[in-house]
Parts: C-alpha cells; structure tokens; sequence
C-alpha cells in the first residue's frame, strides 16, 4: 500500500514511518517532509506537525513548494479553532505571495483564505476578487493551471451564493462556467460546470438533478458531502452510506476536508 493510501484511510502510523523511511534514503525529500507535517496535522499533533512543516520550508527548492508548505502551516490554527490568528497568517501570507510574483500560491492561499472568511457574504467578495485576478495571464501559472483555477473559484461562487440562497449570483457563475467549459473543452472546467450546477440545484430543491450533477465530482470532500445530502433526501439512503464512505478516502490536511469534518457526518 501506497503512502498516500495509508493517511487517506486512516493508518496514521503507517504513513508516518513511510515518510520517515523515506526521509532517512534522503533527508531533503521535500514531499515526504511535507507529508510529516499533513499527517501529523490530521492526528492533532500541532506543535510537532509545525516543527515538520518547518523542516519542508528550509529544504523546499521552489518558491511554490516553499508557499505550499508555509500555507499548510498557516491552516493549523484553524484545526485548531483560532481562526481569527489563521486569518491574519493567511493575509500577511498573500500579500508575500503577491510581492514575488508567485501566482499559484496566490491563488492557494486566496481560496483558502475566501472559504475560511466566516460569512458567506466576505467569502463571495474574496473569491470576485480572486475570479478577476486570475482573469489574464499570472506569473507563476501556465495557462492549464490558471484556467483549472479560474473554473474552482467560479465553482466555489456558485456554491456560497446557493447557499446564501443568492441564486442569480449562483446562476451568474454557472453561465460563466458553461461558456468556459465550452471554448476549453477542458474535463475539469467541465467538471466544475456540472458540480456548479448541482450545488444550485439542490438549493433549488431538485434533487434527482442535484445527484445527477454533484456525482461529476468525486474528489471533493464538499461536493461528496452534499451528494450524499441529495441522496439521503431523494430516499436513496444505500447510495448515501456509500458515498459517506468513500467520502473517508478524501481525508487529507486540505481546507475543503477541514470544512467537511465539522459536520457530524465523517470522522477527522
């Protein structure tokens, strides 16, 4: 079994002496360095997984893996229930970003810091801003990755303004998307239209097109969690376990897990 196998379904343990073992063939393997510190995150160990993350920002030789690394680090307070200090990280982070010229940590930490806002009416006037941001070309991204980027915030706004029950504003995103999806021809923009789509639909109340579309993506602990929600209340309650239990295999040190596990449905 594969590392990434073993945190994801839950053996702790084992992918700490994976990483380990990896790290003592070569101590400056950046990706087992940072999984130290996901993993430990994960467990609850905060202090000792800093202390990792630490350690993958002083052997990271890119300014993007040196980003990630301090943007995971940043995400412990809000595990932590400080979210108002993981703010001001994520703040003094971006604008760090921003001075290098360092586009795809500014879009990384930009959604995280819009999902993590605390109201949906800052999270959709962060991700606006995010959406016009990456609008033309940025430093740091290739087109794929801007354009991939472009489709998860349109998705995102979708989403929050379903939620806040906006629907226009929902509408206006999923428009956005189609006409994206279309001229690309890219399956993740395509993926994001459809997702987009069922977030806005089950707010709607349709579920048979909500389950329809939220299934396009399955590798987001979000969107599993409300097609499980359409499921259960569509009266499909085997579907609903099913997708609750792949949706276990999502685990992983990301804001969009963290936002899943405060629900009471999955475990962290």
């Amino acid at each position: 079994m594969c590392i990434r196998d073993r945190r994801y379904t839950g053996d702790d343990a084992g992918s700490l002496e994976h990483f380990a073992a990896a790290l003592q063939i070569d101590p400056t393997f950046f990706t087992s360095q940072l999984g130290l510190g996901d993993t430990l995150t994960l467990m609850g160990n905060y202090d000792d997984a800093r202390l990792e993350y630490d350690k993958a920002i002083r052997v990271s030789e890119t300014q993007r893996d040196l980003f990630h690394a301090r943007h995971q680090k940043a995400l412990i307070y809000f595990w932590e229930g400080r979210h108002e200090q993981g703010r001001k990280e994520l703040a003094a982070l971006a604008k760090e970003a921003a001075n290098k010229h360092e586009g795809q940590a500014q879009f990384e930490i930009g959604l995280t810091a819009a999902m993590l806002a605390g109201d949906d009416a800052t999270e959709l006037q962060q991700l606006r801003a995010l959406e016009a941001s990456l609008q033309n070309n940025v430093g740091g991204m290739t087109g794929s990755e801007r354009g991939g980027a472009l489709a998860t915030v349109l998705c995102e706004e979708a989403r929050i303004a379903s939620r806040k029950g906006s629907r226009d504003v929902a509408q206006q995103a999923i428009n956005k998307l189609a006409k994206f999806a279309a001229q690309s021809g890219d399956l993740v923009v395509g993926n994001s239209y459809e997702t987009a789509r069922g977030y806005l639909l089950l707010a709607q109340g349709d579920l048979s097109g909500a389950t329809d579309e939220l299934a396009a993506d399955r590798t987001s602990p979000i969107s599993m969690q409300l097609l499980a929600t359409a499921q259960e209340k569509s009266g499909d309650h085997a579907a609903a376990a099913e997708t609750l239990a792949q949706l276990k295999y999502q685990r992983a040190s990301t804001v969009k897990w963290y936002l899943a596990s405060q629900n009471n449905e999955i475990g962290q």
